[in-house]
């Protein structure tokens, strides 16, 4: 699920919910103001099954709202709209890379590290290889995040891992990045797969340069 896509359904929760206090509300008792049932325990269900779905069953949003929003007082909906909100402004703001993605950037960051050191030694095709190579695996993490297989059986039943420009436009069709961030991966890619093969006079070193610091650019937006 891309990052637009997870903004669109939080924005949809939140609108569900501030609807259920305008149209649905009914007088309580002791001065207490209810939401209809029914229109309660829809929103309730999908804000909940949301969160959990984007951040996690144990996630601080998904318990939380689980706690706040279960009742169905004004008061309840009020506090469940609260963690939506403010699940909406951390994912909008960039705030909610999880643990693994940290590592994973910690990761492919030193081998592009590496890749600039070999780069400023005049080993430009070394440096092609290795940050295509970092951005391979970070397609295929990307990959295990969004739901598209990394891996497939062959004819005589082995597992292969896929071609890592199938993977990007299968995370591209899957929403996981647009058709512009796609075809700046097939672009690194093919670069990286001159250098493997030995075709070094196809490139420069100023275009290893672009791919590593694009390369870098990609991962920070698209965390795994």
């Amino acid at each position: 699920m891309s990052q637009a896509t997870i903004e669109t359904r939080l924005e949809r929760a939140i609108e569900k919910g501030e609807t259920n206090l305008r149209e649905h509300v009914r007088d309580g008792h002791m001065g207490r103001v209810y939401i209809d049932g029914g229109a309660h325990e829809e929103w309730y269900a999908q804000s909940l099954s949301l969160l959990q779905t984007v951040f996690g069953t144990e996630s601080t949003y998904a318990k939380h709202f689980a706690k706040e929003a279960e009742g169905s007082t004004d008061n309840n909906v009020e506090r469940g709209l609260g963690v939506v909100r403010a699940a909406l402004e951390d994912v909008s703001n960039g705030y909610l890379w999880t643990v693994s993605e940290l590592i994973h950037a910690e990761t492919f960051d030193s081998f592009l590290e590496q890749a600039a050191h070999l780069l400023e030694a005049k080993y430009k095709d070394a440096a092609a290889v290795i940050a295509g190579s970092t951005l391979e695996e970070h397609l295929r993490a990307l990959g295990t995040k969004h739901g598209v297989p990394i891996s497939a059986t062959n004819a005589k039943g082995k597992t292969e891992s896929r071609a890592a420009a199938t993977i990007s436009d299968e995370l591209k069709v899957a929403g996981a990045y647009n058709q512009i961030e796609n075809s700046t991966v097939q672009g690194f890619l093919a670069l990286r797969n001159q250098a493997a093969h030995g075709h070094y006079k196809e490139y420069e070193a100023e275009q290893v340069r672009s791919m590593i610091d694009g390369i870098r650019s990609f991962m920070l937006r698209n965390p795994a």
